[in-house]
């Protein structure tokens, strides 16, 4: 907010000005400063992305790819939202170029930024300090906890543990942090799981599967709410065959419901196994996720939502080693300074730890699938016990 009202206010106080604020990409231009824009001083900005002041001064909104097009423009103030985001000093030197407007009382580049590594805006007003011009003024997070809610600050203090780097970075404002990147979920999270009861009275059981594709492991996971019962493990491509081993299990477990991912030759399977009578929570890992402002899509959401019930210990814990082994092996990033989350490519995952982690894909989609029974049950219940909205004897209503 701080760059925001530092042109606001110049605008309103100084007749005539030019202000010029620009992010990297448009979507976060218009979902975060535009949008923060509206909100603190409720203005709605014209058709050109533009701000009209009583006393003549403008400001206008651009995003990266627009810059070029200013090549005449004389401005009196500009700000640079999350200037991290670009990838080097050039575009700071073009609007500094056009710091030129002659009626300016003073000309100003505001640059707002988290610390990225050793990047140029780390150069440029830290490690190669060209001058008295360059004023840097860095913070951390609680620096500001007196305006920020107590347990967003309760949380944060916890990723020291659990997301080291992030903490560094993000809230420590580190700039010798060069990797972002983290383990989504740790050893010490899952240990922490051990001898936690597997409290839960919804009476879900069913059975997560990963098809299997490129000579992968095919697992099958059957749950008793969020407690892994039995796993057996398939090298199979063949629909037949998979379908059929979840028949036998369903079988043996008295249970009807799968989760399968459908990816690939998933969906063969997922339509295959409804034809067997099964109910089928089809999961697909690539689609939109249903928080779309946090997550890239719905394999971020889902391991986000398992970590976080890992976390506040109300999974059971995961008994195969080699599930835990996969699940403490998956990296995440923050994509954008909006904090939205991506997780690390599945094959990105296998160069690293010499396997395609579908032991822990299948974990995931077994909590995740529990949640969406969970809410599906509780929707039933629900409608099965709807009350009417008016209610009256027949004699309230009318003549006997």
């Amino acid at each position: 907010m701080w760059g925001l009202l530092k042109v606001f206010d110049y605008c309103q106080r100084y007749p005539d000005s030019l202000a010029l604020i620009t992010r990297k990409e448009y979507t976060d231009l218009r979902d975060s400063t535009i949008k923060d824009f509206k909100t603190y001083f409720g203005i709605e900005l014209n058709s050109n992305k533009e701000v009209y002041f009583p006393n003549k001064s403008i400001a206008m909104f651009r995003h990266g790819s627009e810059l070029n097009v200013l090549k005449n423009i004389n401005l009196s103030i500009a700000l640079m939202e999350q200037g991290e985001e670009f990838d080097s000093e050039e575009p700071f030197d073009f609007i500094r170029d056009r710091l030129r407007r002659s009626n300016a009382p003073y000309r100003q580049l505001c640059v707002i930024a988290n610390a990225n590594g050793h990047n140029w805006i780390w150069r440029r007003w830290k490690a190669e300090r060209p001058n008295d011009e360059y004023d840097l003024t860095e913070a951390t997070t609680f620096d500001n906890a007196d305006n920020l809610p107590v347990d967003f600050i309760e949380d944060i203090k916890r990723m020291e543990i659990e997301s080291p780097n992030h903490y560094r970075r993000m809230v420590m404002n580190d700039d010798d942090c060069q990797d972002i990147d983290d383990l989504l979920i740790n050893e010490v999270m899952l240990e922490k799981l051990k001898g936690v009861h597997n409290f839960q009275f919804n009476n879900i059981r069913l059975i997560a599967c990963d098809p299997s594709s490129g000579g992968d492991e095919c697992p099958l996971k059957v749950f008793d709410n969020t407690e892994e019962i039995e796993q057996k493990i398939l090298h199979e491509r063949d629909t037949m065959k998979i379908v059929g081993e979840l028949g036998v299990m369903a079988g043996r477990h008295k249970l009807d419901t799968v989760a399968i991912d459908v990816i690939g030759i998933g969906k063969g399977v997922a339509d295959r196994a409804k034809e067997t009578g099964l109910k089928v929570i089809e999961i697909q890992s690539a689609e939109k996720a249903d928080n779309e402002e946090k997550f890239v899509n719905r394999r971020s959401e889902m391991w986000w939502y398992a970590m976080e019930q890992i976390r506040d210990q109300k999974v059971a814990y995961p008994q195969d080693p080699e599930t835990r082994r996969q699940l403490s092996s998956v990296k995440y990033k923050i994509v954008n300074s909006n904090g939205k989350i991506a997780l690390e490519p599945k094959d990105q995952v296998r160069k690293r730890i010499g396997c395609s982690p579908d032991r822990a894909d299948t974990w995931i989609y077994g909590i995740w699938a529990h949640l969406k029974a969970t809410k599906q049950m509780n929707y039933d219940f629900m409608a099965s016990n709807k009350q009417p909205l008016f209610k009256g004897t027949r004699s309230g209503w009318g003549r006997e």
